[in-house]
């Protein structure tokens, strides 16, 4: 039996005349008798009793109904939400990416949204984590990638992360000596980027590699391209995601791997809460649907 044929069937036990239920649905009175013949045949057993005064449900007709409303209004939820994933979303969408991950696809999931939604108007920028939030609470982006964790409780989805590693001069005792022990790097000299840009993910990779003994930072540099080039200079070591580290290599540098289990880092994207903008909640269900599919 079809879902229209149950409406049918709903209908005259709610109207419990067939005339009238025939005007409500808006068909004659002989087609909806017909359809219901049918369902009843379909099903093998008797809907209604009729009378000279209407008709009333039988104990199987009872049981239709009582689980076919239901049904009927599960099917529509359905088809409301087709429809309103079927439909245009437009308007302007700010992204702002995390300078750190580049690396981790980030600029495949937006292409891809550009693809999935080319009437939303999408600008993007790049800064680091703190700047991103700061940004996003002055509502001047809408969609911010970030490191976590993350010190308040925003809406954070995790799109995975990277193992780290250990950057070193070519020349580095350490160079052959793989895979690298974290207690191996206690007192060496470290080159570093300034805890303000993002301090969870700042004391996430301190915690975990140099745990309750603080590196020597003796130099702090703001990008990963300055801190690579310090390290080839021979000011230091530093630590950072193993493929950004091995995309970013300048000349003079060796990267090391961690003794299993590595440290490891990750990568969240955040939004506002209680924006519900079609395109920010398009966006982040691209996400969510990117991070079951990994």
């Amino acid at each position: 039996m079809n879902l229209k044929r149950l409406w049918y069937v709903i209908t005259v036990a709610e109207e419990a005349h067939f005339g009238r239920a025939a005007a409500r649905l808006r068909i004659s009175q002989p087609s909806l008798s017909q359809q219901i013949k049918t369902a009843e045949s379909e099903l093998g057993v008797r809907l209604f009793d009729r009378d000279a005064a209407g008709v009333k449900l039988t104990a199987a007709g009872r049981e239709l109904v009582g689980d076919g409303e239901s049904l009927l209004a599960g099917a529509q939820r359905l088809a409301d939400r087709v429809a309103s994933a079927s439909a245009t979303i437009s308007g302007r969408l700010n992204i702002s990416y995390s300078r750190s991950a580049a690396h981790l696809g980030i600029g495949e999931l937006v292409d891809e949204f550009r693809r999935d939604h080319p009437q939303v108007a999408i600008h993007t920028s790049t800064a680091w984590t703190t700047r991103n939030l700061e940004q996003l609470d002055r509502e001047e982006v809408d969609i911010a990638f970030v490191r976590p964790p993350l010190e308040d409780d925003r809406p954070l989805l995790d799109l995975g992360g990277d193992d780290l590693a250990v950057a070193v001069p070519s020349d580095h005792d350490l160079v052959g000596r793989q895979p690298i022990d974290p207690a191996w790097l206690s007192g060496e000299p470290v080159v570093f980027w300034p805890r303000e840009q993002g301090p969870g993910y700042h004391d996430s990779i301190l915690g975990q590699v140099w745990r309750t003994d603080p590196p020597r930072v003796t130099l702090e540099e703001p990008e990963a391209e300055l801190i690579l080039e310090a390290v080839a200079r021979g000011r230091g070591i530093t630590v950072l995601d193993r493929r950004r580290a091995l995309r970013m290599k300048p000349v003079g540098v060796a990267i090391l791997a961690f003794r299993p289990p590595a440290p490891n880092v990750r990568l969240g994207v955040t939004w506002r809460p209680g924006d519900r903008s079609a395109a920010v909640q398009a966006f982040v269900d691209l996400c969510r649907r990117a991070t079951t599919a990994a």
